[in-house]
């Protein structure tokens, strides 16, 4: 569908009461199906709360795209409606708003209105059109006063009714002019409602009804000529069917006069109009429902309009509806039969223009529906959906979508297709097996997307293919490993993943990073030592190793099991953009109580050293050099350094901690802050962690600042993590954003994160989350019982 241009998506709030909202959006080409429309591509993103309660009162927003076809550019803007109830006063907002853009196809305006539904109503617009405001009073069953401000201009209505003397005056004030008239209802030899007043001129209108209701004359005058004059009889049978004939005149005879007929029975209505010397107009009407027991099933309807007894336009149509507990089924079958004399066939002529059918003196439409209110797929229950148009004996299009069965399929069936995708059919197939596999394809091109995952010896394996016309575009094999025993855990993951070089994503990795491949390769291994410890937390080793076409341009090595401690990381495409080298390289020797050494591959910070000489005296070396030698005891929390670069400048560096390290406690869990400060730097570091019971351990890390290669840049990071019972529980809450350097060049500052990760190794099942907000566009990717979920 994504190369067609098309895509949708919808999310529930709460998928069991979907009248409490959620999320969707569309996206479509719609020129390529309406070829006169202006806009090329619509997109939308729509929001809708609904509350707890289906009570009427909701929020509603949609975003909207709409990119000219003329060149113009992206109309943007975001339609809203609220509903609320305040102090039993219902109010209702509606907007549309957006920022300047030279041609608008839907115009920025906003629409408030208030009523209590008993005795008060305003509306009030503003927009393109100027500004508009109604006022509504009403004394029920007394009086009602109605106000209106068009841009300024000033109309009014005042009505006052007396019930007892069957009366009613009405005051029409249209900027400035005044309007009255007098209404009155009497009843002596029969009914008799009189309508007299003044509109520019005298009005005299009156109307006589026999009490049998058989006869009625109608007569109405202004400034003393004739305007309407009719004379009714009929006569109304107990089943409610009747008929009536009629004579009426217009202006005396001057613009028409004649008579006409009309009747109803059997749920049809027909009027004859016979005006003299024009041909006759002969209009049916008729709807006749049927029920099963007092439930409505369905219906057939329809009307037609002749004029001199050739048929212009007929309409016929028949509903059928089966409900029960079990399903919901319905059907609706149609078919419009137009003339080329009637006045209506140019309208339909330029309806069909619009959508690329153009005129039709025969069109049939037929709609299916079926849901099954008890059988249920994985996300919904079972349905399906028909849709039929056919005009002249031509199939239009035809859109057919069943998850009855499986596979499900969608059909679509245009010759508008022929264009899109080089033949008139379009079908979709998706073979889903839960929790094992999923099987896409597509006609189109033919395209295939294919995801299985399930149970190895050590873990799980996903693999996913997009392949086209049998050929491979897109293959991503990953392994998942895991095991636990008293002494150890070993965990970790192998992948490969394949990208040919004509597929449409094939650019996009080569934008980032180390730049294009062919395939890429990674793994992972992380090993803990339950046994045996360290000063802070158990013995561990991660290896992580990242290939591309068999190039590595990611490693990284951290280890506790043997001294030296080990911190690498090497990146040759990407640290050299961030820290100017290719690598990073730590050693760390730490005898608890006696010394610490560091070492660096860091040109200005080779090593650092903190060395116990007798007592509470150390000696504390940067680079090789003595930084200070004296006592230090529990009081000392800080110090800070002058640096000397190469380039004749100096930094200065700043370092306090919270707790006293000297016993070691303050090794397991502490808070140090650093501080960077020199030439165009100004760099502020906080590190904090609590690792006094190792299985259930937080850290975190936040770095903020100016620097050369970054402008303005903030990185923050929070992981939590915790071993209970058989469950591995993590999470990881990040942001990253930076003014200048590759990571803002592309588009990708600011990055929020977010990772839940539940795993219960006895069982093997995973449960998690990543979402990452990229420079505002969010993208997700879910894991719920081992089965994968996407959201782009």
């Amino acid at each position: 569908m994504a190369a067609l241009g098309v895509g949708f998506g919808l999310k529930y709030t709460d998928a069991s009461n979907p009248m409490k909202g959620g999320k969707a959006y569309a996206r479509f080409p719609l020129k390529r199906f309406a070829p006169q429309a202006h806009s090329e591509t619509v997109d939308l993103k729509m929001s809708f709360d609904g509350g707890d309660a289906v009570d009427g009162l909701f929020t509603m927003s949609v975003d909207y795209v709409l990119k000219h076809s003329d060149g113009d550019g992206e109309e943007k803007g975001t339609f809203t409606v609220t509903r609320k109830n305040v102090g039993g006063t219902w109010k209702t907002d509606i907007s549309n708003s957006g920022g300047a853009f030279p041609h608008r196809l839907i115009p920025l305006f906003s629409i408030s209105a208030e009523s209590d539904r008993r005795t008060q109503m305003s509306v009030n617009y503003k927009g393109t059109f100027g500004t508009i405001s109604v006022n509504i009073n009403r004394v029920p069953g007394e009086k009602l006063d109605a106000e209106v401000d068009f841009n300024g201009k000033k109309f009014s209505l005042s009505i006052t009714l007396n019930k007892a003397a069957m009366s009613a005056d009405i005051v029409v004030n249209a900027a400035g002019k005044e309007y009255k008239l007098t209404g009155k209802v009497s009843n002596t030899d029969a009914w008799k409602i009189s309508v007299t007043g003044d509109v520019a001129g005298a009005v005299d209108a009156t109307m006589l009804i026999k009490k049998d209701y058989k006869e009625a004359k109608i007569d109405v005058a202004h400034k003393n000529a004739k305007l309407v004059q009719m004379k009714l009889k009929g006569s109304r049978k107990p089943d409610g069917s009747f008929k009536c004939k009629a004579k009426f005149s217009l202006l005396g005879g001057k613009v028409a006069s004649g008579e006409f007929d009309a009747s109803f029975a059997d749920n049809t209505f027909n009027i004859v109009i016979k005006p003299q010397n024009q041909p006759e107009l002969d209009l049916t009407y008729y709807i006749k429902p049927s029920y099963a027991g007092s439930s409505y099933s369905g219906a057939s309807f329809g009307y037609e309009a002749k004029r001199g007894g050739v048929s212009m336009l007929k309409y016929d149509g028949v509903h059928k509806r089966e409900i029960d507990y079990t399903k919901h089924s319905g059907s609706l079958k149609t078919e419009l039969q137009l003339s080329e004399k009637s006045m209506l066939y140019p309208t339909f002529c330029k309806l069909g223009d619009l959508v690329g059918s153009g005129c039709f003196k025969n069109r049939q439409m037929e709609v299916t529906v079926f849901l099954d209110k008890v059988a249920k797929n994985k996300l919904l229950n079972k349905f399906s959906f028909g849709l039929k148009n056919t005009k002249d004996g031509e199939t239009r299009l035809e859109v057919s979508i069943s998850t009855l069965q499986n596979p499900y399929q969608l059909k679509i069936v245009s010759p508008r297709l022929q264009n899109i995708v080089g033949s008139n059919e379009l079908t979709i197939t998706a073979d889903h097996k839960p929790g094992q596999e999923l099987t896409v394809e597509s006609s189109f091109q033919k395209f295939k997307f294919f995801l299985k995952h399930g149970p190895t010896n050590k873990g799980r394996n996903f693999f996913a293919e997009i392949s086209k016309a049998g050929v491979s575009f897109l293959k991503y094999n990953l392994n998942l490993n895991f095991e636990k025993d008293a002494s150890a855990i070993n965990m970790g993951l192998d992948s490969q993943f394949d990208v040919n070089e004509n597929s449409f994503f094939y650019p996009l990795f080569c934008s980032y990073g180390s730049g294009c491949f062919k395939q890429r390769k990674a793994d992972i291994s992380i090993f803990v030592d339950l046994v045996n410890k360290n000063v802070l937390i158990n013995k561990f080793d991660v290896h992580a190793n990242l290939l591309k076409d068999d190039e590595k341009v990611f490693e990284l090595e951290v280890c506790t099991k043997h001294t030296p401690y080990k911190f690498i990381i090497k990146a040759p495409y990407l640290l050299p953009n961030m820290i100017g080298q290719p690598s990073v390289e730590v050693e760390a020797l730490h005898q608890l109580g006696q010394s610490l050494e560091i070492t660096t591959n860091f040109k200005k910070a080779k090593s650092f050293s903190i060395q116990k000489t007798s007592g509470n005296m150390r000696e504390v070396k940067f680079n090789g050099k003595l930084l200070f030698k004296g006592e230090i005891t529990k009081g000392n929390k800080s110090f800070k350094q002058q640096i000397e670069l190469a380039n004749g400048k100096s930094m200065a560096l700043t370092a306090t901690w919270k707790n006293e390290v000297l016993g070691g406690s303050g090794i397991r869990e502490n808070e140090v802050k650093l501080n960077l400060a020199g030439g165009k730097v100004n760099i502020d570091g906080e590190i904090k962690w609590d690792m006094t019971n190792p299985a259930d351990a937080e850290f975190q890390i936040e770095a903020k600042g100016t620097g050369r290669r970054l402008g303005q840049f903030e990185f923050k990071r929070k992981v939590d993590w915790e071993f209970t019972g058989n469950q591995f529980i993590a999470s990881i809450i990040g942001k990253s954003s930076s003014q200048k350097g590759w990571f803002a060049d592309k588009g990708f500052s600011p990055v929020d994160t977010k990772v839940n990760v539940n795993f219960d190794y006895n069982n093997m099942n995973l449960n998690g989350n990543m979402v990452k907000v990229v420079a505002g566009k969010r993208y997700a990717i879910a894991v719920k019982d081992n089965n994968l979920v996407f959201n782009l």
